[in-house]
């Protein structure tokens, strides 16, 4: 009869921990066009007090991020584009 050795908890953590870095270096992979992520977080935060978005705020652009910047876009009669741009800037008052 074979024994079930259950990993241990320290293993379970990492093996979560690299399943989420390597979702995070995925989402990375869409460059930002405009500025730092402190940016980025910045319009997250402002989509969010707006409600047009719910996400994290972490100054990533995923794509949860490009959508409700394209939404925000879309009702502010903005070029929808779904980046951080001069314009977007200027029209959510971060500029």
């Amino acid at each position: 009869m074979e024994r079930c050795v259950a990993p241990k908890a320290g293993t379970i953590v990492r093996m979560q921990r690299n399943r989420l870095l390597s979702r995070h270096s995925q989402l990375r992979k869409q460059p930002l066009l405009w500025g730092e992520s402190a940016t980025a977080a910045q319009v997250q935060e402002r989509l969010a007090d707006l409600g047009y978005y719910d996400g994290l705020i972490d100054g990533i652009m995923g794509p949860q991020t490009r959508a409700a910047i394209g939404t925000y876009e879309g009702t502010h009669n903005l070029v929808v584009d779904g980046t951080i741009s001069t314009r977007l800037l200027a029209r959510m008052g971060l500029s």
